[in-house]
């Protein structure tokens, strides 16, 4: 019985863990400011980001929503959310629940077509 207490309590925090963490890799500033596009460490996950605005910074919140391919792993790509702000980004930081300050990654343009391009090969958006 104590046994299975256990199993049942372990299953739980696995489950926990994966249901409300995702790292985020990069973030990317789009559309003058008025977006953020947020690369994870996922692949073909169903990934979300909120987000709390403040004057001097952004917090985003990232949530892994498929708990259990965050436990088995996950192929050798990357999930892209775009987060739209309610004001342009500015000179606002950009943290992660944890505290962690983002680089931010202006957005890229094809010199050929001027049309945004996503973040490097590879990437999947969500």
């Amino acid at each position: 019985m104590i046994g299975l207490i256990g199993l049942v309590a372990v299953a739980a925090l696995i489950w926990w863990i994966g249901r409300s963490n995702a790292a985020i890799i990069s973030v990317v500033v789009v559309e003058d400011g008025l977006a953020l596009g947020v690369n994870f460490d996922t692949c073909n996950v169903d990934v979300s980001v909120d987000i709390d605005e403040h004057d001097e910074r952004v917090v985003l919140y990232p949530k892994n929503h498929e708990w259990h391919l965050f436990v088995m792993g996950s192929d050798d790509c990357s999930d892209l959310v775009r987060v739209e702000l309610e004001r342009p980004l500015s000179d606002r930081t950009v943290v992660d629940s944890s505290g962690q300050e983002f680089e931010l990654v202006p957005e890229l343009l094809r010199q050929d077509t001027e049309q945004p391009t996503s973040l490097p090969v590879g990437c999947s958006s969500v």
